[in-house]
């Protein structure tokens, strides 16, 4: 939490992450309504009683598109795959920020407990097969994987 402070993406005061022009954190932003992506706003829907705690994020068309290139300029920030998407959570605690400590923030710093945090987990698991099975074009061997600052 510290450096997560010092380096400006949590307030210290509220513990919820910033949403400031530095530190960016895209996703604090979608999550706070700061930005939006009005292209997904059928795919929100997707979510169906999800869309109250979670929210679907897109990369960037560029980096959609060249999703496959093997060009080096688009090796390193090209989506990972033809329909990929990102699941957010829209609570901007800063355990959120890192999956490793979710469920290991102790109370007295508004921290879930680990039988509290699965439930999210699984939440989000959930959420993500219920977009996957309701927007229409995917299998249903979707791959969910996990982004972990640090």
């Amino acid at each position: 939490r510290e450096e997560l402070c010092f380096s400006g993406f949590i307030d210290p005061s509220t513990g919820l992450l910033t949403v400031n022009d530095k530190p960016f954190n895209v996703f604090a932003h979608f999550a706070a309504g700061k930005m939006e992506q009005t292209v997904l706003a059928a795919e929100q829907d997707a979510l169906g009683d999800y869309t109250a705690k979670f929210l679907i994020c897109a990369n960037r068309p560029d980096n959609d598109r060249h999703w496959d290139s093997t060009d080096p300029k688009w090796m390193s920030k090209a989506s990972m795959a033809r329909r990929h998407r990102f699941l957010t959570i829209k609570n901007l605690h800063w355990q959120w920020f890192n999956l490793l400590v979710v469920g290991l923030v102790p109370s007295e710093l508004d921290g879930i407990s680990p039988r509290e945090a699965l439930t999210v987990v699984e939440e989000m698991k959930a959420a993500a097969l219920r977009f996957a099975r309701n927007v229409g074009g995917w299998s249903d061997q979707v791959g969910l994987d996990v982004n972990v600052f640090g």
